[in-house]
């Protein structure tokens, strides 16, 4: 656009005015970016999360096909890590942010 016509000062102004458009849509776009990588990262966590979930209930079943079954084997430290593992599921499902209403 030319605004050779424009009086200096409005000239001068509308220059100022885009500079400062252009530094705001260039920090958008960084905003933008952060909020990308941090929404990756949720998604990693979240599957991890469900990951755990599925561990836990595996090894929960596997533990009581085993007592069902009769088998001499002592599963009382493996008892006491699934509990751990539930402990850990349940920290990180507490730092889920609740969707926003």
């Amino acid at each position: 656009m030319n605004f050779d016509w424009w009086p200096p000062s409005l000239a001068a102004q509308v220059a100022a005015l885009t500079k400062q458009v252009a530094a705001l849509t260039q920090k958008v776009g960084k905003i933008m970016s952060a909020q990308d990588s941090i929404d990756a990262a949720v998604t990693a966590i979240k599957a991890v999360v469900a990951d755990l979930a599925t561990a836990v209930a595996n090894v929960q079943a596997e533990l009581a096909a085993l007592k069902a079954a009769g088998t001499p084997v002592d599963t009382t430290a493996l008892d006491a890590a699934v509990t751990t593992l539930q402990a850990a599921q349940a920290s990180v499902d507490s730092l889920e942010t609740p969707p926003a209403v």
